[in-house]
C-alpha cells in the first residue's frame, strides 16, 4: 500500500466531524486493503509504528519527525 492513500483518508477524516461518517471512511478503506498490510496500517490510524507493547524505537528525534512530514507535504 502507498502512503500517500492513507494521507488522504488522513485529510478526509480532518474534514469530517462526524463519527458515522468517519467509521464509514475507515470501513471502505479497510475493506480495500490487502489482508497482509492490515496490522501496519492499524498501527498508523493509531498513531503508532509498531504494537504497544513493542519497545522498539524508531531512533529519530521528534523535531527531525516534524521536519520530514512538512518536507512531504
Amino acid at each position: 500500500m502507498q502512503y500517500q492513500k492513507l494521507a488522504e483518508i488522513y485529510e478526509r477524516l480532518e474534514n469530517t466531524s462526524k463519527r458515522l461518517e468517519k467509521t464509514f471512511i475507515l470501513y471502505r478503506f479497510l475493506r480495500e486493503c490487502k489482508r497482509e498490510d492490515i496490522r501496519e496500517i492499524i498501527y498508523l490510524l493509531q498513531g503508532r509504528v509498531f504494537a504497544q507493547w513493542d519497545d522498539r524505537k524508531i531512533g529519530m528525534s521528534s523535531k527531525l519527525l516534524v521536519k520530514a512530514i512538512a518536507s512531504a507535504t
